[in-house]
């Protein structure tokens, strides 16, 4: 049983709870590491081969509790050194994950369940600052899928279309103004970059 600072029996059911690849970073921090999944000084320093399988361990840990994962190109790299498409499969079929997705930066996103997937572009954008895509990213393509009512892995290649592209839009137009927060685009106009208006979507 969980309780909160007041006392009160804590119920997770029907939560979203989004974890982000911070985790590890506590232990990191600890040692005196550099956050971030970059290689950099870890031939240098020999202790930081080891602080970095430590982050590495617990971020896969944490992907193995969890039902939706939205993950970075860069990030799957660091966790298998493989790319996007299996490391998407990596996660369905070895983590249990029901949807992954995977961010491409400029390029969009590739989602996949076990009925398939799909592989987003970006819309052109001129872009001036990147702070926040990946949060705008995930928050939007959550939006998208609680509309659906359907379990991640449930859901068809259609369906999986709509949460990318809803998501890569989002992302990549908050990318047109500065700042995290600040920059988050209403969902009007994300549908009217995309479209949707005209034909009732």
């Amino acid at each position: 049983r969980i309780t909160d600072s007041q006392g009160r029996t804590v119920d997770f059911k029907s939560t979203v709870i989004v974890m982000t690849s911070n985790i590890g970073a506590r232990n990191l921090t600890a040692m005196g590491g550099k956050l971030g999944f970059s290689a950099e000084g870890r031939d240098s320093d020999p202790d930081a081969q080891k602080q970095f399988e430590a982050a590495r361990e617990q971020v896969l840990w944490g992907l193995s509790q969890a039902d939706v994962v939205k993950i970075s190109e860069e990030e799957v790299d660091f966790l298998w050194g493989c790319s996007p498409q299996a490391g998407a499969e990596r996660l369905l079929t070895t983590y249990g994950v029901g949807l992954a997705m995977v961010t491409l930066g400029a390029e969009g996103c590739y989602l996949a369940n076990r009925n398939g997937a799909v592989r987003i572009p970006c819309p052109q954008v001129h872009p001036v600052d990147t702070t926040g895509a990946g949060d705008i990213f995930g928050g939007s393509a959550v939006s998208q899928l609680l509309r659906l009512e359907k379990e991640p892995g449930d859901l068809e290649e259609a369906e999986l279309e709509r949460i990318g592209a809803f998501a890569a839009a989002a992302a990549s137009l908050s990318t047109q103004r500065r700042g995290g927060i600040p920059s988050i685009v209403p969902e009007e106009t994300v549908r009217r970059a995309l479209g949707w208006e005209a034909d009732g979507q």
